[in-house]
């Protein structure tokens, strides 16, 4: 996996990743009783917003 975030501002960032999945050959039975062999791999990109929040302490006191 690999990935980035680049700020757009104090409070948010946009995020990319690209994630490699392979969980290598299946081989087993079907609901029939027959024999089968399956590769499974893939890759997916994600693109998203990262806020953060400010939580203040100055109301109750503990600032």
């Amino acid at each position: 996996m690999v990935g980035a975030a680049v700020p757009d501002s104090d409070a948010v960032a946009v995020t990319l990743q690209y994630r490699w999945f392979d969980a290598g050959t299946v081989k087993g039975k079907d609901a029939r009783g027959e024999q089968f062999t399956q590769d499974h791999a893939g890759g997916n990109f994600s693109v998203g917003l990262r806020f953060r929040f400010y939580i203040g302490l100055s109301g109750c006191g503990m600032a």
